[in-house]
């Protein structure tokens, strides 16, 4: 059971980073055109497929469930705040994701 816990924390650890990372990519984009074209008649903006976003936000939302329930049958510590930080982090990439969606400088396109 050890190590089916660390495998999980693992692969949640690595869902987290990987979704930071694209969410991250998507606001660096969406503030670096808004900066470049501020002012001309485009003002700047970034797409967000609409199929990604679903996606991010129903695989997110399962690892955040999944993840704290079960925080509370992790024996090891460095695996429990591996868990831990991986669905926090996720519940912040979630929001970032949100209001990028409904900020002006973010536009949802069906690809």
């Amino acid at each position: 059971m050890k190590n089916i816990f660390r495998i999980i924390a693992i692969i949640f650890v690595a869902s987290a980073t990987i979704q930071l990372l694209g969410v991250g990519e998507r606001i660096y984009h969406a503030l670096w055109q808004w900066y470049k074209f501020y002012g001309y008649s485009n003002s700047g903006h970034t797409t967000i497929s609409a199929k990604m976003a679903l996606f991010t936000f129903v695989a997110s939302g399962i690892l955040i469930i999944f993840g704290y329930s079960i925080k509370q049958k992790v024996k090891e510590h460095l695996v429990m705040k591996a868990i831990i930080y991986s669905y926090s982090s996720l519940s912040v990439g979630v929001l970032l994701l949100a209001t990028l969606i409904v900020s002006p400088i973010g536009e949802i396109v069906a690809r």
